[in-house]
């Protein structure tokens, strides 16, 4: 079902008047719809979904290969197992690990969220020091349907800035496309499948931002916009109500007031009541006489007030010194590099594909333009606030020029005008510095003022019929009239739209909720997992508010007490919060993306949230291609302890950005591994080999026990700080075998009975083996020593 349908089906249980739901439905559609079902023309409706969207066939990562960009010089892979799974990418700061996730961010999105909001030099550093002429940033995707895989890339020049870089991707046996051409651009701006520790910051943002960033990917994104449609045309007509009215108080009733006419009073009454009785004024009519007719000017002649005039001199004052702040700045500058770069956007025009006229050796040519459009977009980020000022003052001034305007006067045989045109002219003359006029404005007006009030009090005088004074009155309420019966008439329509809206608001909160209960849910049971010994339980994850106020409210309990999350949380548990939010988001079934790259996702967690966590990711992997990076060590070994299928891929960073990718092997199978080094090595002397490599193997004998003890305990709900404890008091190789066997490290001799009875004489030879060669040299067969300790060391790990 399409949002128009789901609209539909909700106006249909709220079963508003028929009006109402025709201006809800108008309103999905636009402006000119709405205001034609305002004037009560039939609009016709459309069944087609408003929130159709091209279906994009499932994807998943095989590799990224990036050369000159970030940490990486030389060109590095980064290859994926395809199809769902874990891959854990670890490395130290600096290794260059990052710098893959970064480059799949950049080479997907052409920015990145390490930079937003950083400042310049930030972003100018993505250029590797060692490799940096021609960075390039290339990956292959396998698509569903697709039988090899589909390259995408980003390259650029030794020139050529971040944004800049030249962009392609190719299904193969089809054309060289953009990403709008393989239908990928909206799913990544709804499921970005990327997530940075910066990205997961946003749970911290503001709550409008965090609201907007995951509401976007319900897709009911044109409800909101339909509101705001309705808002508009509500508002316009509330505009003109207040000024209407406003004109009947400050202009009109002042006026009829004043007249001792009893017509006049009957107006004053009309124009009172609650509901104003405009019948009864549309058709007065009186007559006038010509010496009247001639006053009139005279008599209705405006001068601003006082009040006027001071409050747009304060104005101007006020907008001068803002517009003086930022002369000079960073965003004056902005705006005449702006203005500059429109003019050359004009010659452009039509000197297309010409020599640049002022360096005459740029060709403005399609890629100049772009890049200039690109420039003035930024320009105008950085030019606001000055634009504003600058606007504002302008506005002002005009407000000025039009205040200060000379007033046309007929000549009279009895009116002298003389001295009021010549100090309006005076007055009218503003000066061209903008920081003189509000002084101007203020010494002059009272001169103005007094010129004018002499004529009108002068016209007043001649003006001795009471007709012509009610002539007088009625030339103000006649052009009024009209604009208070379209006023009245509209009133209605707002009762409609205000309906509407109300409607549209309880439609928005049913749909979006009923779309977001889903990824709650997954964002609790997330919770659940992230939450081992936490005693803050997550009860909720709702989206709030409307299109003006709107936010998230993360609902917790902290033993059995309910609180806002963010007064409570700690900044681990902060972060386990936004991995259950987000998780979810992008992970929806609408998502082409089958694979998921988190970046730095354990900072500032405890053993038992990083725990936790890896049960997340494996259950995640079941039906996505997770890929983790991370210089933490102890996701890798909480992956192991926990039994998580995984591949660890460790990334190393040598000298000049050499990067290499390597399969990173666990602690028990690196101890014989070494041990098997030792022993083929011809420069190591055989004696030196015999007492060395029993013990590697008791190494690996007691990294076994070590992660099994972890395991079953683990798994038992023990806490981290226990186990931790009761290791550390197993010293020797039979107590931590006794600590696996017996849960205590007292039976270290029945231990080696325990093995011998369980796998056989041969495991308990190779125990004791190595447990006393580490003292003594070994004079066995140091191959079978090697074999057996590596078995016994896989059933140890086994036990539970």
């Amino acid at each position: 079902m399409g949002l128009y349908q789901e609209v539909k089906q909700e106006l249909d249980n709220l079963k508003p008047d028929k009006q109402v739901a025709d201006l809800v439905l108008a309103a999905l559609r636009g402006e000119d719809d709405v205001e034609r079902a305002l004037a009560g023309e039939s609009v016709e409706a459309s069944d087609t979904p408003v929130d159709t969207e091209e279906q994009v066939a499932p994807v998943y990562l095989q590799d990224i290969t990036v050369s000159g960009f970030r940490g990486i010089g030389e060109k590095a892979q980064l290859k994926i197992p395809s199809g769902p799974g874990l891959t854990v990418v670890v490395g130290r700061n600096g290794s260059g690990k990052s710098s893959f996730a970064e480059g799949l961010e950049v080479l997907l999105t052409g920015e990145s969220y390490r930079w937003e909001g950083k400042t310049v030099v930030w972003k100018d550093g993505w250029r590797n020091l060692h490799e940096g002429d021609n960075p390039k940033i290339s990956a292959r995707f396998q698509v569903e349907g697709k039988n090899r895989a589909t390259v995408m890339e980003r390259s650029w020049t030794k020139s050529s800035k971040l944004e800049e870089g030249q962009f392609s991707v190719q299904h193969p046996g089809e054309d060289i496309s953009d990403l709008d051409g393989i239908g990928w651009t909206q799913p990544l701006n709804l499921y970005r499948p990327i997530l940075s520790y910066k990205e997961l910051g946003i749970i911290e943002n503001s709550p409008s931002t965090l609201h907007d960033t995951l509401s976007k990917v319900l897709g009911i994104g044109i409800i909101p916009q339909a509101m705001k449609i309705l808002a508009n045309a509500r508002l316009v007509r509330e505009r003109r109500a207040k000024e209407v009215d406003q004109e009947r108080r400050d202009k009109i009733l002042p006026r009829f007031e004043q007249l001792e006419d009893p017509r006049a009073a009957r107006v004053v009454e009309s124009l009172k009541q609650k509901v104003w009785i405009l019948d009864s004024l549309v058709n007065l009519q009186s007559k006038s006489t010509t010496h009247h007719r001639d006053l009139q000017p005279f008599i209705n002649l405006e001068v601003p007030n006082q009040e006027q005039v001071i409050e747009v001199a304060e104005d101007l004052g006020r907008a001068y010194t803002e517009l003086s702040r930022l002369s000079g700045t960073d965003a004056e500058h902005a705006e005449h590099l702006m203005r500059i770069l429109n003019l050359a956007l004009e010659h452009y025009n039509t000197h297309e594909n010409d020599l640049c006229p002022v360096c005459g050796v740029g060709v403005l040519d399609s890629s100049w333009h772009t890049s200039v459009q690109e420039q003035i977009e930024r320009l105008e980020e950085n030019s606001r606030n000055y634009r504003k000022a600058k606007d504002e003052l302008e506005r002002i001034v005009k407000i000025a020029e039009s205040l200060v305007e000379p007033r046309r006067l007929p000549t009279s045989t009895t009116i002298p005008t003389e001295s009021l045109v010549s100090v309006w002219e005076k007055w009218s003359s503003l000066p061209d510095n903008e920081g003189d006029i509000s002084k101007h404005l203020l010494s002059l007006h009272p001169s103005v003022k007094d010129e004018a009030d002499k004529i009108i009090a002068e016209a007043q005088q001649l003006y001795s019929d009471k007709e012509e004074k009610w002539l007088v009155a009625l030339a103000i309420l006649s052009p009024w009239i009209p604009k208070a019966c379209q006023v009245r008439s509209e009133s209605t329509e707002i009762n409609n739209i205000e309906k509407a809206e109300k409607s549209l608001k309880a439609i928005n909160e049913n749909i979006r909720d009923a779309r977001w209960s889903p990824i709650e849910e997954q964002a609790l049971e997330i919770w659940k997992e992230l939450r081992l010994q936490s005693n803050v339980d997550l009860l909720s994850v709702q989206l709030t508010g409307g299109r003006i106020k709107r936010g998230v409210t993360l609902g917790v309990e902290v033993d059995n007490i309910k609180a806002d999350a963010f007064s409570v949380v700690s900044q681990g548990e902060i972060n386990s919060l936004a991995l259950s939010i987000f998780f979810p988001r992008v992970m929806l079934p609408a998502s082409p993306f089958r694979f998921l790259v988190v970046d730095d996702p354990i900072q500032s967690m405890d053993p038992a949230r990083v725990d936790g966590l890896a049960r997340v990711f494996a259950k995640i992997a079941k039906s996505h291609q997770l890929i983790v990076f991370t210089h933490d060590n102890r996701l890798s070994e909480s992956l192991r302890l926990l039994d998580i299928k995984h591949l660890c891929l460790e990334v190393r960073r040598s000298e000049k950005s050499k990067v290499t990718v390597s399969k990173r092997l666990d602690p028990v199978i690196q101890y014989f591994s070494e041990a098997r080094s030792i022993l083929n090595d011809d420069d190591i002397q055989e004696e030196i080999a015999r007492r060395v490599i029993p013990g590697f193997c008791r190494s690996g004998l007691e990294a076994a026990c070590v992660e099994a003890v972890w395991r079953k305990w683990l798994r038992r709900g023990k806490s981290h700080d226990f186990i931790e404890r009761e290791l550390s008091k197993a010293k020797r190789l039979s107590q931590k075998v006794s600590l696996l066997f017996f849960n205590n490290i007292g039976q270290g001799s029945n231990a080696v009975g325990k093995i011998s009875k369980k796998w056989g004489k041969r495991f308990t030879a190779a125990f004791r083996d190595a447990n006393k060669g580490t003292h003594n040299q070994y004079s066995g067969d140091l191959v079978s020593l090697i074999s057996d300790c590596q078995g016994l060391a896989k059933r140890l790990r086994r036990y539970d």
